[in-house]
């Protein structure tokens, strides 16, 4: 859990590989973010068990469309 409250898991693997599983995800991070408009204390979540890369869950970012019409 980080100081903003965001949960990382980060799965299993050698300590290398969580390393660089880490590293990935904070070298990346402030690029991902900001292409949302948001900074990384934004973040509510990450899952780094990915063998390609990481899912992120960010505060104010939906992947839902909102439809402000009542459906009949």
């Amino acid at each position: 859990m980080t100081e903003h409250g965001a949960a990382i898991e980060l799965g299993r693997g050698t300590d290398a590989e969580l390393v660089a599983r880490l590293n990935l995800f904070f070298k990346t991070l402030s690029n991902v973010t900001s292409r949302y408009g948001r900074t990384s204390t934004a973040l509510a979540g990450a899952d780094l068990r990915h063998k390609d890369g990481y899912a992120l869950r960010l505060r104010g970012v939906s992947t839902l469309e909102t439809d402000n019409k009542k459906k009949p």
